[in-house]
């Protein structure tokens, strides 16, 4: 599913991940990236919530702390959404893991379900979605691709580290459906 993220989205996306960046301890950071600072990590995930709170017709988390516990989106019914963003359209939908993860729990997976969302860059070729996002008035087009509840996420997950640490990954095409997940908050 295409969202179409606005210029004013895109600047609350903005001002959310600054104050989010600025709430964290410094040595709190999980940047593990050499391209992109922490501001930006922060604003790309913010868009990708944004995108699924739209594609799910539940509000954007507006909270600023030193973490959500992977809660980043609540849906009507009261059940919670982790949205994890990443900008190459055939990306895995990932959690990174944590010192006090368990082989049954993951620290970073709290909520029901988790979404992936995405850019529209191909690796190797230099990432474009990032100028789109950043940039506030160009067009921003976010795909929010598929979902897993928790206990599948578990189950069906991998396990690697590509030298970034642990990560907890499952390949798109084992998702399910985000039409799914939102016919059922329609009903």
């Amino acid at each position: 599913m295409k969202i179409d993220i606005t210029p004013a989205m895109k600047r609350l996306c903005f001002e959310l991940g600054v104050a989010r960046n600025g709430s964290k301890r410094p040595e709190a950071t999980r940047r593990k990236s050499d391209v992109f600072d922490d501001i930006e990590v922060h604003h790309m995930g913010i868009v990708g919530e944004a995108a699924a709170a739209i594609a799910l017709g539940c509000k954007i988390d507006r909270s600023i702390g030193p973490g959500d516990g992977g809660r980043d989106l609540t849906l009507p019914n009261g059940e919670t959404v982790s949205v994890k963003f990443t900008h190459r359209w055939e990306g895995y939908l990932m959690v990174e893991g944590q010192k006090n993860d368990r082989k049954d729990w993951l620290n970073d997976l709290q909520s029901d379900y988790i979404v992936l969302t995405h850019g529209h860059c191909s690796p190797p070729v230099e990432c474009t979605c990032r100028h789109d996002i950043l940039n506030p008035t160009a067009k921003t087009v976010v795909e929010v691709v598929g979902f897993l509840a928790r206990e599948d996420f578990m189950r069906l997950r991998r396990v690697s580290d590509w030298g970034l640490g642990i990560r907890h990954w499952v390949p798109v095409n084992e998702l399910q459906p985000i039409e799914y997940l939102a016919s059922q908050e329609a009903a």
